[in-house]
């Protein structure tokens, strides 16, 4: 299987080998992680989806600002294990902050807001 992004946004990188970013697929904004491991002696990419990627259960958002910074807020969040962005490659007003994308119920970062409501666990 292959995935293809039809556009890609860099959205920053640390020093743990982590590149965080926004891909669009069928014309929604996906944030993702990239990063690398070692499996039996050779090198291998492992790309996350971060959280709150999805929108009325369809993956991605319909928000480029939004997908930017929730995928900042993500890699940010300590909870996470990114280990956060040591270099950014976006406008400082498009950096997000954990604290912008944190659920009041479940302190989550990601998170729809949902997490309290029956709905949501059936």
């Amino acid at each position: 299987m292959e995935l293809k992004f039809e556009q890609i946004i860099p959205v920053g990188e640390n020093d743990y080998g982590y590149t965080f970013a926004v891909g669009v697929l069928s014309g929604r904004f996906v944030g993702f992680a990239l990063g690398t491991y070692t499996e039996k002696g050779e090198e291998k990419k492992l790309l996350t989806c971060l959280p709150g990627m999805v929108e009325n259960y369809e993956l991605g958002l319909t928000d480029r600002e939004r997908a930017i910074k929730l995928t900042g807020a993500c890699a940010l969040d300590s909870s996470q294990g990114y280990g956060g962005i040591d270099r950014w490659l976006v406008e400082e007003s498009l950096r997000g902050r954990p604290a912008d994308f944190r659920c009041r119920h479940c302190e989550s970062v990601g998170c729809r807001g949902e997490c309290d409501d029956d709905v949501f666990f059936s």
